[in-house]
């Protein structure tokens, strides 16, 4: 059902593509890249606010019919999840919480340092995503998830696993100063930069609730 609202195949690969707010510089080449690879591979690429990026998706629609779908900002971003296989997505908070939520498995790009990096870290140990720092191996890991179906079957089935998840109800102590009152630490370590994550996928959870239909159960 929401891969027919979005023109796409239902029994076609179906990959996500979100490049974050900016949108990164090489979105487009990017896209390309993965339109040329060999298999029965479809595209829906998200522009968000970025209009540029919007225009150069739009004209690699036009390239490749029936294969790619060019989308800008959208209120319904979890009907794109479901009719999804893998999202390309950079590892920010709210659109990996999102993907966790609805069971999508991720292929990261290009993490920043910091934050990103330390969401990334946290996403690779659950086996819920596979890392790509370029385009070259975002091709090389795409091809290898095309040729070999049962691993992004795996990832799929990881990535449930957190948006099954209860909230532990935990505390952290934040440290103590002896010149005022209590303050959290100034250098958060990267389990910190797991737990920020986590708290995202908790608060996502409830996105699972919602009445979408998964490619899946098509």
């Amino acid at each position: 059902e929401c891969a027919r609202e979005l023109g796409l195949q239902p029994d076609r690969l179906t990959v996500m593509v979100m490049t974050g707010g900016a949108g990164l510089a090489s979105g487009a080449a990017m896209v390309e890249r993965l339109l040329r690879l060999p298999g029965a591979l479809q595209v829906v690429a998200i522009a968000g606010r970025n209009a540029p990026l919007l225009a150069s998706y739009e004209a690699l629609a036009r390239e490749h019919p029936q294969r790619m779908v060019a989308l800008g900002f959208t209120k319904t971003i979890e009907r794109v999840m479901a009719a999804s296989d893998l999202c390309v997505t950079k590892p920010g908070g709210l659109s990996t919480s999102e993907c966790l939520a609805l069971g999508l498995p991720m292929l990261l790009i290009s993490p920043i340092p910091g934050q990103e990096e330390r969401n990334a870290q946290y996403l690779l140990e659950q086996g819920a995503a596979w890392l790509a720092m370029d385009e070259l191996a975002l091709a090389w890991r795409m091809q290898q998830l095309l040729a070999e179906p049962q691993v992004l079957a795996r990832l799929r089935e990881r990535a449930r696993k957190p948006g099954r998840q209860r909230p532990a109800h935990r505390s952290r102590k934040p440290e103590r100063s002896r010149h005022g009152p209590a303050r959290d630490s100034p250098n958060p370590s990267p389990a910190h930069g797991a737990s920020t994550l986590r708290i995202a996928v908790y608060a996502a959870v409830i996105l699972a609730q919602l009445p979408a239909t998964r490619k899946d159960a098509r």
